[in-house]
């Protein structure tokens, strides 16, 4: 298949109707600026060769004018070398036409055009569902090749089929591969032996066994070790055993513990010596202290009644000042109520002020908006009962049109009669009843009667083409349309019908700035603004509360300006507020401080006399306190003599802990001698029951036997083991059957992705997958890049060319596709943009190749046909 033209309208952008003529079928190049609509042309092709013309999709959606319109699409097509034309008119109104260029006449509309032409591109060698392989659009070109399984993958597959031959043979062994795969799953899973299977329990019947052989074993050994033990135990008990050895160390510990009780005794009796000493201490002291307190108490009671008599002397003075302040606090307070109740009248003043103003110019607003709203709902009414819609006049318009264009045909296929006399001739010719004058002209639209009496006469009638019957009635069905549509707008001619729609639309517009002048008054409509004004009133109506003012407060500037003077009054009297109520507080403050010390000093003066007794009862306790001073001094001397005199006969700290530790010794001695003569006793007794009940069961028989049952249970599990094994080895030969027949699928594209990967990356080879996508590339002393992680530029230039190496083994099979890239090589340099246009230029030998580009200066080296958009007059019929 070959593109020859392309044309579109009201396509997008291109509202007006373009063309691209002349494609060459090789190498075809149309490079222009950002938004020249190339991309939009290549979406129109897809859409027209791909889609149906009554579809609904977004790519139809995507194509249509913002401002509305029916995309019609239109392309000249070479498929197995002849010449067809598709027409496609998508949206309200659809319609599709497939004309045959060779015959000049259509050969289907509509439904049977896209299903014939559907069966023409899918009737080719690979069919026209591979074309996504090789049309890419803008940034299509930096995903990699992955065909689909739809059209994509099958038509590759057919085109290597076509030269290789089926691939055979694969079935069969993917079934054997099924079957080992099932065979060894019975056996073994990734992780190991499969619970439940006939290896598992071979495995476990033989850890059974081992085990319980490990354990005999083990019982055989512990026996021999057991008389081992025996013999040990007997000779160290008879080491440690003897009753006179035992005897002499029980006096030994006995001994030790006499000396160290005796020690014992000493140093309790010196304890008790130091114990007088505290105590005697304590005495001391306390004596010391109750006289020391006797002695402060009297100090305290004479300081007191000293301080109680000067703040009764202050008290007169401080009660004057408290009294004072606190009537000055009083009288601020009461000023400032006064100010703030007279503040708060007044600002109720003016607020009912502002709200009355705010009402007048509320009221004016609502005037004025009942007035616009009375004006759009008489407006609003005209407009529903006036005929002249838009719908009527779009469809006149149409209708119009149409009909001018049929009259054209008809005019044009009609014979015209031109009335020439000769010089001095008389005017002779009639038709229908009236002499033709000289110069007159005649167009056979019907038939036409030309008399000439004496003469005869001339029947001219209209040739009888194909189609003009039917013309002559659409003419006549339009004709009759439009008197129709006349009649319901009232109007004679369509430019009439234009005029009064004109005078519709004037009349929207002021009924629109109407709407727009009322929205702006009030957004929330009439009734609003009405709530507005209700609810200004009810304020009104409570601000009454304040009453109506007194003389020179009835304006809002009067009552601004007494507002302002309680406000300076009111700043005085806050301002004043602070100091009597700090003045209050202080002189208060420092009256009830004086009058709770008295207080204080009194109480405190009463207890000490209270504690302390009378005048004569003071004498006598300070005389008391003294001579128990006295004595408490001299029980302390005696008790320090009595300690010293102990502490000379008492061991000291090393002789003490000596005997402590030789009598732990004895007994520690004692006591694991004693321990070590049981426990021999008891491990002589274990160590013969365990040699005779050994002898009892017979172990060395069943060691025997056990060791007969693992062998054969280790045969069991390598017989196993030796079929997985041979599993494993047929799954390996499988496996490199799978890859042989892999290599040679993908021969036939590795051959045609050749020649282009060494134009653009030397020495180098394509890594494909199974379903053709590409995966990677190989480069000398680099292995196979995966084709995720190479630059955006590299995997562009590969996907590139290995879209074309697809075009090329389709168009080797049978019919070729022609490649489109849109805005290609974005990410490339100079060199491999040179080396990529060598690849384009090559593959033009095997199919067209369309390139689009917005890069002119860069593209200008690739040669092939330029391409140009032009104007094309659209006068295309279907009917």
């Amino acid at each position: 298949m070959k593109i020859k033209a392309l044309r579109v309208r009201e396509v997008a952008r291109f509202d007006k109707p373009v063309a691209i003529e002349g494609f060459s079928g090789g190498l075809d190049v149309l490079a222009g600026p950002n938004e020249m609509g190339k991309s939009t042309l290549f979406r129109a092709l897809r859409l027209l060769l791909g889609v149906k013309h009554t579809s609904k999709a977004d790519a139809v959606n995507r194509l249509t004018p913002y401002a509305g319109g029916q995309p019609l699409i239109e392309a000249d097509i070479d498929i197995a070398g002849k010449p067809w034309r598709i027409t496609k008119r998508f949206g309200k109104g659809a319609r599709a036409q497939l004309v045959d260029l060779d015959k000049g006449h259509v050969v289907a509309r509509n439904t049977e055009a896209d299903e014939l032409l559907a069966e023409m591109l899918e009737g080719q060698a690979s069919g026209f569902g591979a074309h996504g392989l090789v049309w890419v659009g803008q940034k299509e070109s930096l995903e990699a090749p992955q065909p689909d399984q739809k059209g994509e993958r099958g038509a590759l597959m057919e085109a290597i089929e076509s030269e290789i031959g089926a691939m055979t043979g694969s079935g069969i062994a993917e079934a054997v591969r099924r079957r080992v795969e099932a065979q060894l799953g019975e056996l073994v899973t990734t992780r190991g032996p499969k619970k439940g299977s006939r290896y598992a329990a071979a495995l476990e019947r033989r850890g059974e066994l081992q085990g319980e052989l490990d354990v005999e074993r083990a019982a055989l050994a512990a026996v021999a070790q057991s008389q081992e033990e025996l013999d040990q135990l007997q000779a160290r008990f008879r080491d440690v055993g003897d009753a006179v050895q035992i005897a002499a160390l029980e006096e030994k510990s006995k001994a030790s513990a006499k000396a160290l009780e005796e020690a014992e005794r000493q140093r309790l009796r010196v304890r008790q010596a130091k114990d007088a000493v505290q105590f005697c201490n304590t005495e001391q002291k306390a004596a010391q202290s109750a006289l020391a307190d006797f002695n402060s108490r009297m100090a305290r009671l004479a300081e007191l009644n000293g301080g109680i008599a000067e703040d009764e002397a202050r008290l007169p003075e401080l009660r004057l000042a408290a009294e004072s302040a606190q009537a000055a606090f009083e009288k601020t307070r009461t000023d400032g109520e006064r100010l703030r109740d007279e503040e708060k009248r007044l600002q109720l003043l003016l607020r009912r002020a502002e709200i009355s103003e705010r009402l007048e110019a509320k009221l004016r607003v609502l005037a004025e908006a009942e007035r616009l709203d009375r004006e759009i709902a008489e407006e609003t009414e005209r407009m529903r009962s006036d005929p002249v819609t838009s719908e009527r006049v779009d469809r006149l318009q149409r209708v119009e049109h149409q009909f001018q264009l049929i009259e054209g045909r008809i005019s044009a296929e009609s014979p015209t009669v031109k009335i020439s006399y000769e010089i001095g001739a008389r005017e002779r010719i009639w038709a229908n009843g009236e002499a033709l004058a000289d110069g007159a002209e005649l167009h056979a639209r019907d038939l036409i009667i030309l008399e000439v009496p004496g003469v005869g006469r001339v029947e001219i009638a209209p040739g009888g083409g194909d189609g003009r019957e039917d013309l002559l009635q659409r003419s006549e069905a339009l004709s009759r349309e439009r008197r129709e549509l006349l009649g319901e707008v009232g109007a004679k001619t369509a430019g009439e019908a234009l005029e009064l729609y004109g005078e519709r639309q004037r009349r929207d517009r002021r009924l629109n700035a109407a709407i727009a002048e009322l929205r702006g008054l009030g957004p929330d409509g009439v009734a609003a603004i009405r709530s507005d004004v209700s609810d200004l009133e009810n304020q009104i109506g409570l601000c009454d509360s304040a009453g109506p003012g007194e003389a020179g407060e009835r304006t809002a500037e009067d009552l601004s300006a007494r507002l302002q003077a309680i406000a300076r009054d009111l700043d005085d009297a806050r301002r004043a507020y602070p100091e009597c109520a700090t003045r209050q507080k202080v002189t208060a403050g420092e009256l009830a401080e004086v009058q709770a010390g008295v207080a204080a000093r009194r109480q405190r003066s009463e207890e000490l006399e209270r504690l302390l007794g009378t005048r004569e009862n003071r004498e006598m306790l300070a005389d008391d306190l003294r001579s128990r001073a006295e004595r408490a001094d001299g029980a302390l001397s005696e008790a320090v003599r009595t300690v010293a005199a102990l502490e000379e006969v008492l061991p000291d700290g090393d002789e003490l802990n000596k005997l402590n530790e030789d009598a732990q010794t004895a007994v520690r001695t004692l006591g694991e001698a004693r321990l070590e003569s049981g426990r021999l006793r008891e491990a002589i007794s274990a160590a013969s029951a365990r040699i005779e009940m050994a002898g009892d069961r017979g172990l060395g028989r069943r060691v025997s036997e056990l060791e007969g049952e693992v062998e054969r249970a280790t045969a069991a599990v390598s017989e196993f083991e030796a079929e997985i094994d041979a599993l494993n080895l047929l799954l390996e030969a499988l496996d490199e059957a799978h890859k042989n027949a892999r290599e040679r699928l993908l021969a036939p594209l590795q051959q045609r992705v050749s020649p282009y990967l060494s134009s653009v990356f030397g020495s180098a080879r394509a890594r494909f997958a199974e379903d053709f996508g590409i995966e990677g590339l190989e480069r000398d002393g680099r292995g196979v890049e995966d084709i995720r992680w190479l630059s955006e530029g590299t995997q562009e230039q590969l996907g590139l060319v290995v879209r074309l190496a697809y075009a090329r083994l389709i168009a080797d099979s049978g019919e070729a596709l022609p490649v489109i890239f849109d805005d290609p090589l974005v990410y490339s340099d100079a060199e491999r943009i040179a080396q990529m246009f060598a690849a384009l230029r090559s593959a033009t030998a095997h199919h067209q190749v369309v390139v689009l580009t917005c890069r002119e200066p860069a593209f200008a080296a690739l040669g092939g046909t330029r391409l140009e958009l032009a104007a094309w007059k659209a006068e295309v019929d279907l009917g």
